[in-house]
């Protein structure tokens, strides 16, 4: 679905609903993709460096979360946790203490 702009003060039509229900609701089988970068102080070994990464649908709960792209800093693999219709958690465990603990990746939410 590409979306488009309305224009404002013109007539609302159809198609203006059905788009913004879509970005919504988030059809099955759509993906939505998003670039994170996280970066924290690690004060000990095994310290969580993470953070919640939100979605535009507020509806519908994503199936899973795949990661790829992923530049680890400081920090062990990424753990995906909490998924809700709302985002998800991204946490990594820090491999010892570090002030620039972090990590990078892309996360696709998968509906």
């Amino acid at each position: 679905m590409s979306l488009y702009t309305v224009v404002t003060g013109g007539t609302i039509q159809a198609a203006d609903i059905d788009q913004l229900v879509n970005t919504l609701q988030v059809p099955s089988g759509s993906t939505e993709a998003k670039t994170v970068l996280v970066i924290a102080g690690a004060f000990q070994t095994s310290a969580t460096v993470g953070n919640w990464i939100g979605t535009v649908s507020q509806f519908n709960t994503a199936g899973s979360v795949t990661l790829s792209s992923t530049t680890l800093t400081g920090v062990g693999s990424i753990t995906v946790s909490n998924i809700s219709s709302s985002g998800a958690n991204l946490n990594a465990a820090a491999t010892g203490p570090s002030n620039t603990a972090r990590f990078v990746t892309t996360a696709t939410f998968n509906y």
